[in-house]
């Protein structure tokens, strides 16, 4: 018997955490959440120029919070869910562990990464394309940015992951 779970999966910009995310929900049977879509659809026809940061995070908290309530109510249902919300910081993805063993909930943690390289040549082919994955076009400016706030895993996050070299 299979047993159902979350999937968080995490990573830097660019590291294909939705690519990967797609894929993953199609192999367990299991609903993706993509905080990029969420946020797109949401709120994109109402960003603010400049973009402030304080604005962009209450808004990701916000969907945050009704992803976990709709994931809560399908793994209860017996259905995977795959997160792919970022987890930018050790303290986010700490936060999401905690809601998951609060909830008796098994979580399988996937964390992707890449050669900065290679990431920022993805996000610019994905601006061009504008294909599955696209939800915003991502600046050379913002993908520095999210780069900089992205936390690696500590060597413990790391033991507990699935460690993919995308």
């Amino acid at each position: 018997m299979q047993v159902t779970k979350i999937h968080m999966v995490y990573g830097p910009s660019g590291a294909g955490k939705t690519t990967f995310s797609i894929k993953l929900a199609a192999e367990c049977n299991g609903l993706h959440f993509a905080i990029d879509r969420w946020m797109q659809d949401l709120f994109g026809d109402d960003l603010p120029e400049p973009l402030s940061f304080e604005w962009l995070s209450a808004r990701v908290r916000r969907c945050e919070e009704r992803i976990w309530a709709l994931a809560k109510t399908l793994v209860s249902l017996e259905v995977d869910v795959v997160l792919d919300l970022g987890f930018m910081t050790r303290a986010d993805r700490a936060r999401f562990e905690g809601y998951a063993k609060n909830a008796g909930f098994e979580l399988e943690r996937h964390y992707l990464t890449a050669t900065k390289k290679v990431r920022r040549e993805r996000v610019l082919r994905r601006n061009q394309e504008q294909g599955e994955t696209y939800s915003v076009t991502v600046s050379p400016d913002m993908f520095e940015f999210a780069d900089s706030r992205f936390e690696p895993p500590t060597p413990t996050e790391q033991a507990l992951a699935r460690c993919h070299e995308t």
